[in-house]
């Protein structure tokens, strides 16, 4: 971890869901059972989390943090690439993963959903669900 993290514990309730926003993921990995998903940008937090941030996007949005789902029972991706070039997209195969993590007992479960490489060519839409233990936000340039 980084030295300048900030670490929030069980702060699920205090993220913002805003269905007409892009969250905008920059890598989603599985390590030692945790899902870990760092966000560059457009993650809507509550009034109470917003100040821990250095920055905000012009839609009131945060970003450069990482949202970590601790010892993972089960989870399940869905990614959708497609390619946009100009106005035009074309849709390629969607991806499914299924993980079933080491945790013998279900925990919290967790939804979400956002976008790979958003201003890029090759493009992708993510959701995903995960039951987890715990959940942990990560912010990695606090204010």
């Amino acid at each position: 971890m980084r030295k300048d993290t900030l670490v929030i514990k069980d702060c699920w309730d205090e993220l913002l869901y805003s269905g007409d926003f892009l969250r905008c993921f920059e890598s989603i990995a599985i390590v030692d059972n945790n899902l870990i998903m760092d966000l560059t940008r457009g993650l809507h937090v509550s009034s109470k989390l917003k100040p821990l941030f250095k920055k905000t996007g012009i839609y009131g949005d945060v970003g450069n943090c990482r949202l970590l789902f601790l010892n993972i029972h089960y989870l399940k991706i869905k990614i959708g690439p497609f390619l946009k070039i100009g106005e035009n997209l074309k849709t390629l195969s969607l991806i499914e993963y299924e993980h079933k993590g080491k945790s013998e007992k279900p925990g919290d479960k967790f939804g979400f959903e956002g976008y790979f490489n958003p201003d890029a060519i090759l493009q992708a839409f993510v959701d995903f669900e995960c039951d987890a233990e715990r959940f942990e936000l990560h912010i990695l340039d606090p204010a």
